[in-house]
This record gives structure tokens, sequence and C-alpha cells, in this order.
């Protein structure tokens, strides 16, 4: 099977059910021992054992563990074990047992819990979810938990263990074997009996449409993706997770192959060829069960790349205020950034009644030139000489506001979006983004958009949102296009005239 990868938002559902047992480990507090009757073991030889952990304790465990137990599900205390914090010094097998449970009156049950557990040395680190109806003289498998280097498993999880229903002490398990390993966090367990209707069949796509075509393959840095949406569960029919499925061929359907999605969207990182007919289905289960997705079918156009950052900041003016403590022996500055494509522009006024520009950072190949480290949809760096480096990003979702981060200074800036012309000195001559006198307009805008230029070629738009998804390609436009589908909202409008591109800001009504 070929690899998926996938980003996603994580959506926590919710079932009826018959609830046995449900932890959350709120009463107890960070390194202490378990609450309600929560227990731990370790086999002698090893060294390490579970605690309580905390979420709010940042950098507990590292490399990006607190972020994992977080995006896992697990929420202000949580059961941990930190294989890494344990270092060198020997192996862990340690478990985490619950309290007895009465299941004499119940047939079909399910244990879920949120958790992440991530992988160092490939099948190495084992996570195993076990159970006991003798006090703990046998256990038997629920669940097991490995994979290759680096191998992440995460998110709310459901597993069956009906076959330990109809016993009258029942215990669980949770047990962690490895070496110098990564980690596994759990967090809001619970033992029920699941009392919910499978699922509704996803018979309806939402993005994009069945048959749909010229569907834009979104390029962000070296990823290609492709947006794909389903109706949301109704209420009565909740979806505990979802099986995304994908395919070139209805025949051995899925031959790409399944991903486990935990929201009715997913935006898919896959290398997507243009002009080509692809098969995806979405398959939806909860503790009732199963139902199989209608397979739909769509052709893709020819790939778009989304803007990057500093293709966005093009033809801007932002505004930056400086304290005296920022500026030294001066007083309130406040400076204006203008932003072409050739460079940065920095003027700076009302600190002396006067106007002036202050700077011109040009990039490209020259002594002088900064160089361009990155630019993506994320963020754009500049480097001078190789060293002195600034970084800007978008730190609002209407980027209306920019942030320069200066390492070697240790030094952060902000700066917001200024459309007034710029006191002293107006910015109309500044911008030499515009090509051919191309003009969009009105803006805001409602239902239509026109665009105007002395040029003779042909004028080809692309309209991203703030995500950076398209949501909008056009070729060969006269001057006037249709925009009275597209919500309220900031986009960005990609305009190509020739070999010439723009990028303008849009806001629609």
């Amino acid at each position: 099977m070929k690899k998926i990868t996938f980003l996603a938002i994580f959506l926590a559902t919710f079932l009826i059910n018959a609830q046995v047992l449900s932890e959350d480990f709120s009463a107890g507090s960070e390194g202490s021992t378990f609450p309600n009757g929560w227990t731990t073991t370790t086999e002698a030889g090893t060294v390490g054992n579970w605690i309580v952990g905390s979420t709010a304790n940042t950098g507990v465990p590292a490399y990006g563990g607190d972020t994992g137990m977080i995006n896992g599900g697990c929420d202000g205390l949580y059961a941990l074990l930190d294989s890494d914090g344990f270092g060198s010094a020997g192996s862990q097998n340690a478990s985490l047992v619950s309290p007895v449970m009465d299941l004499s009156g119940y047939s079909e049950l399910i244990v879920k819990f949120n958790h992440h557990f991530r992988v160092y040395s490939a099948n190495a680190d084992i996570g195993y979810v076990e159970a006991t109806i003798d006090g703990g003289a046998t256990w038997g498998n629920i669940a097991t938990f490995t994979g290759p280097n680096n191998y992440i498993d995460e998110g709310l999880t459901s597993l069956d263990m009906s076959a330990y229903a109809g016993n009258s002490a029942v215990q669980i398990r949770f047990r962690y074997v490895g070496a110098w390993g990564y980690y596994w966090g759990i967090d809001n367990i619970e033992v029920t009996q699941c009392t919910s209707a499978a699922p509704a069949t996803v018979s309806i796509p939402t993005l994009p449409l069945d048959g749909a075509t010229g569907v834009v393959i979104n390029i962000d840095g070296e990823d290609s993706i492709i947006n794909f949406e389903w109706p949301a569960a109704e209420e009565g029919f909740e979806v505990e997770n979802y099986t995304f499925n994908l395919g070139t061929s209805t025949q051995g359907f899925p031959n790409v192959g399944s991903l486990a999605v935990g929201n009715n969207a997913v935006n898919l990182i896959y290398n997507w060829a243009a002009n080509t007919t692809y098969y995806w289905s979405v398959d939806a289960s909860n503790c009732g069960g199963v139902t199989i997705g209608t397979i739909f079918s769509f052709t893709t156009g020819e790939s778009g790349a989304s803007p990057t950052v500093f293709e966005r900041l093009q033809g801007n003016v932002y505004r930056q205020i400086e304290t005296p403590q920022d500026c030294g022996t001066c007083e309130e500055e406040i400076n204006y950034y203008m932003f072409s494509s050739d460079g940065l522009r920095i003027i700076g006024t009302e600190y002396d009644g006067t106007c002036e520009q202050d700077d011109f950072t040009p990039f490209g190949d020259c002594a002088e030139c900064g160089e361009i480290v990155t630019n993506t949809t994320e963020e754009f760096e500049v480097c001078a000489n190789g060293i002195f480096c600034q970084t800007i990003t978008f730190t609002s979702e209407a980027e209306d506001e920019i942030q320069f981060d200066f390492p070697f200074f240790n030094q952060t800036w902000t700066a917001q979006l200024y459309d007034d012309e710029v006191p002293c000195l107006g910015t109309a001559g500044l911008n030499d983004n515009e090509i051919n006198n191309l003009k969009m307009f009105p803006n805001p805008a409602n239902d239509y958009l026109n665009f105007a230029t002395n040029s003779s070629e042909n004028i080809d738009i692309q309209i991203f949102n703030v995500l950076g998804k398209s949501v909008l390609k056009l070729e060969n436009v006269e001057n006037i296009i249709n925009i009275s589908e597209l919500k309220s909202g900031l986009y960005f409008v990609k305009i190509n005239l020739g070999v010439k591109s723009s990028i303008k800001r849009l806001i629609i009504n």
C-alpha cells in the first residue's frame, strides 16, 4: 500500500452508552499516586513506572511529547510513562491497572480512551491493552501498539472487549514495554456497553462533488494536497471513526489505500497527478457497527500553488510602533513597511515630523542583496551574509498583522496592515508589483469582480481563502467574473498576465 499522509482536525464524538467505568485522572495530582482505585505494577529488574502527568507542564515529556499528548486528546491530568525520561539506565515493563469491574450484566462492551503513543526504535517500544478475570493470574490481549521508527498512534481509540462481558471481576491494564524509547500518555478511559445505532452511510460528498472535473491540486512546498469533505453525522447516528478509502479504479478498490480519520474532513497529501480520475469513499463506524460508503469519483485539473507568505505581502503596507525603550533616545517612532517584488522598504515618520525612506533591502544575486532562505505558505525568511536573518509570519487569521523575528538580536516586532496613505508620503508610486496598470475593483466586492489592464495578454486568475485553499480558478478572463457563490471574508487573488503575476487582497461582503 502506498504511503498516505494527511492533515486533519480532531473532533470528539459522543455515543449513547451504558457506562461502566470512567476515569480522566482529574481527582489526582501531578506526580502523585493514581486516584479511584487505579494502581501500577512493575516487573522485577526494570526501572520506571507510570505517573500522573499534566499537559500544563510543557516540555514533559521532551521531544514534542507535551504537544503530542494534547493532539492525542489528553487534557489536564493524564497517565504517563516517559521511557525517554528514564534514559539508558534500564528497560521498562510497567502496567497501569484499573479497579475491579463487575461486567456480569453486560454483553457487548468497548473500552475507549484518548492517547498518544510514540515509538523510538522500530518494534522495540510496545504498548499493550490487556484484561484479566482472575485477579491478574493471567492476562488476555485486547490490542497492541508498536511500529517503525518514530511511529505514532494517537487520538480517540475504541477497542472491543465483549469477550470479557458476563464476568463479575474484570480488570484492564495498559502495559508499556521499552528501553529508552519515547512515551505513552493515556486519558479519558471509559468502559461502556454500546446502545447506539450503526452510523448512516456516507452517500453524498460535499467536496469534491461526485463526478467533479478540474479539481484543483493545491501545492504547499513539496506537498500536493486535495481537500475532501462529507456531511457530518446527524444526531442519533453518531460516528466514532471514519475510514477514508482512495483508488485509481473501481476494480480492486481501494488500490491506493485506506486511512483512519477522526473528522468529516481531510486535507490529503499524496502524489496527485493532473488530469487524472480518482475514486474515493468513506466508511463510518461506531460501537454499533460499520457502514460501507458509496464510491465517488473526481478528475483533477492542473495543479495550483497556494500563494506564499512573500507573495501575499507584496503590495501591502504594514505599520509598526516602536516605544522609546525600543528605539533608544528617540521619541515614539512609527515605521511603515512597504513590500514589493524586489524587497522591503521602511518609511519612518512622526517621531521628528518628517518622512523619509530609511532603508531598502533587495532580494537577489547581488553582493548586498538578502538571500531568501524560506518562502512557503507558512513563513518567509531572508538572510544577509548568511548570518543576519529575519523571519516574517502572519499572526492573525485575517492576515492583517505580521511578526518579524530577528533571532540574532533576540528581538520580535509586530506590525499591522495599514490601508490609508502613509503620512507625508503617498504610497502610490512604491508598489512596483503592479503589472501593466492592472486594476481589480471593486474591493470590497459583493457578487462581481472587475479587471482592467492596458495589456492585450490573457488574464488568468486563481482565488485562495485565508487557509491557502483554492476556491476559484479561471483562465482567459475578459474583464468581469462572478464571485457570488464565495462566502464573506478575506481572500487572495493570484493574477497571471503573460509571464508576470501579482497577488492582491480581496474582501467579499
